[in-house]
């Protein structure tokens, strides 16, 4: 088990090249094969894994929606730290829906061919302390080490917050690093920690809940856009299983509250489209945030031995070349393969855009 959600950074500013995407009557042909077919990591518990008696609550509900369609489920084991190419196997039509995708207008910005269910939980961070050492708090914690996983929003949260981090390659690892000793608290996603501490021998633990804009949003179930039909089902489906506990009951058996995960009542319609950025600007956005906000910030403002990317002087070609080389002196790993000059260029102009 990784433990991880390496999935969200890769795809909360996602851009998707054009796939295959089916003409309609996506309901009718889900229910004439008899089948909805579910993207999700084999190895990702409690969101999803390979093990038929511990799926994960994703994969729980993905077959509880199959069900209230009068269908079966079939999953299609995609692991999410390859970012792109998991989303692609929706938009390329080898799955229906993909669980588990941030209900946010700026994901719907940068992936204008995906569409979303109705929310069905809050992904949020919590701070893990032992029982007989509560922290109630993150801003009480001051030079308190706190174990978190590397990159994750978490990490980027605390370096910006100048607190003193602890970090480790996972989720788990963090949880586990703390458990030794090795970190005093732990801030982890919500539903990995409880997940984990459900599972932990031991003295006992406790989680309080960590809010902030920077470390929550809910989660929703990715879909191809322009099947209304399908969508609308699913979405009714959705609502009912949040009204029925059906949801409440499946994410608690995975160790999460009920009052942690039903999502507030304005949340319950999809995100508005924004068709008013230019697609450039969406693609650069989209890539940052794939690729350099991990280590740049949000702002690209940087921090300690990080450059700030808005203070960035050299040419354009510079630019795309640093991009393409990397610094590897500075820790920053090469791009080229993954990204193209014309791709890096977007980078650019969305930093250029950034407030100084």
């Amino acid at each position: 088990m990784r433990g991880s959600v390496s999935l969200i950074l890769s795809v909360i500013l996602l851009a998707v090249p054009a796939g295959v995407l089916g003409q309609g009557g996506l309901l009718s042909q889900v229910r004439a094969a008899g089948t909805l077919r579910i993207c999700a990591d084999p190895d990702n518990l409690p969101f999803s894994g390979d093990e038929p008696a511990e799926p994960g609550f994703d994969v729980e509900l993905a077959g509880q929606i199959a069900k209230r369609l009068g269908v079966r489920e079939e999953v299609r084991w995609e692991p999410t730290f390859l970012g792109p190419r998991a989303i692609r196997q929706l938009l390329e039509g080898r799955c229906d829906v993909f669980m588990g995708l941030p209900h946010a207008p700026r994901f719907i910005d940068t992936n204008p061919r995906l569409t979303l269910s109705t929310p069905y939980y809050t992904l949020r961070h919590v701070l893990v302390s032992r029982a007989a050492k509560p922290t109630p708090d993150l801003g009480r914690v001051g030079a308190t080490k706190v174990a978190v996983e590397r990159g994750s929003m978490a990490d980027l949260h605390l370096f910006r917050e100048g607190h003193n981090r602890y970090i480790y390659r996972t989720q788990t690892d963090a949880f586990q690093g703390f458990v030794r000793g090795e970190a005093e608290v732990a801030l982890l996603w919500e539903p990995v920690a409880r997940w984990l501490m459900k599972r932990q021998t031991g003295p006992p633990l406790e989680a309080s809940v960590v809010s902030g804009p920077d470390l929550e949003f809910r989660v929703a179930i990715g879909m191809r856009r322009g099947e209304a039909e399908f969508q609308a089902a699913v979405d009714d489906v959705v609502r009912r299983l949040l009204a029925g506990g059906e949801v409440d009951g499946i994410l608690g058996r995975y160790g999460m509250p009920a009052s942690s995960v039903r999502p507030a009542a304005a949340a319950m319609q999809a995100p508005a489209d924004s068709t008013s950025i230019d697609p450039t600007k969406k693609l650069g956005r989209s890539l940052y945030f794939q690729m350099c906000a991990p280590c740049h910030g949000p702002d690209a403002a940087g921090g300690g031995p990080i450059d700030a990317l808005t203070r960035f002087r050299g040419t354009p070609l510079e630019f795309v070349q640093t991009t393409l080389d990397g610094r590897i002196a500075k820790g920053m790993p090469p791009f080229r393969g993954q990204v193209s000059e014309d791709e890096a260029q977007a980078i650019r102009g969305f930093v250029l855009s950034l407030p100084k």
